[in-house]
């Protein structure tokens, strides 16, 4: 299924935080790299939903604009925000069927016990999220962002947090599900953007500086590595968005 980004603005008040923003995602995995500012999160909030593009611009998936498509078009999102919105209060269980629930799933308990186990949460699942480590809570938000198999997989700086063996089991993952689906990620651990990227769109001030598989870019900047490459361009890798 086919995503269309077409010349995608956003500015809060004077700042001009995306400008003309356009490109077509289909399935793989599609990497966003850039320093702070360069608007990545603004356009994967946009992508999900969140907010509102700038009028004018224009978003189509599989050909339809998603104010045609409404409501609907949520429910092919999934959605792991930069900052966790866990609930405390409840059991990470409890918490995939309240997601379940905002998301119109029925018949989820199979499909929740299956991600939970993916990401090595089962044992823990009547525990609160409140006592979770940080690994813990972004172990979860992933699996609650691939509820109901969403053709669109939108990921803000998944890896956070996790130890070196969990970002081999998110990468595995991904991999796996990127097959026949769109993962858009943005990380800073730019090893796994190296590793598994399919696409790696690079952007400042809003736009994109340069995009392509990380073979081609490489020899396009004559580098040998991805951070190579982003010292390159920005002078120094950032460890904040």
């Amino acid at each position: 299924m086919t995503l269309e980004l077409k010349n995608v603005s956003k500015h809060y008040r004077k700042k001009l935080a995306l400008n003309g923003f356009t490109y077509s995602f289909s399935s793989g995995i599609y990497a966003l790299l850039g320093p702070n500012g360069a608007g990545k999160s603004t356009l994967m909030n946009i992508i999900a939903g969140v907010i509102e593009a700038d009028k004018g611009s224009g978003i189509f998936l599989a050909g339809r604009s998603i104010g045609e498509l409404g409501d609907d078009y949520r429910s092919h999102i999934g959605f792991m925000p930069q900052r966790n919105a866990l609930i405390d209060s409840f059991s990470a269980l409890r918490f995939m069927k309240y997601i379940s629930g905002l998301k119109g799933l029925k018949n989820t308990d199979s499909e929740i016990a299956e991600l939970m186990k993916k990401v090595e949460l089962y044992g823990n699942r009547n525990e609160k999220c409140g006592g979770f480590s940080g690994g813990m809570k972004q172990r979860l938000m992933l699996a609650q962002a691939m509820l109901g198999s969403p053709d669109i997989l939108i990921l803000d700086e998944p890896t956070a947090g996790l130890d070196p063996r969990q970002r081999v089991i998110f990468r595995n993952m991904m991999r796996e599900y990127s097959v026949n689906n769109t993962v858009i990620v943005s990380t800073h651990i730019v090893s796994d953007i190296e590793a598994q990227a399919d696409n790696i769109i690079i952007m400042k001030a809003g736009e994109i500086t340069a995009s392509g598989t990380n073979s081609a870019l490489l020899e396009r900047y004559g580098c040998s590595e991805l951070e190579e490459l982003y010292l390159k361009l920005f002078g120094e890798k950032d460890d904040t968005e």
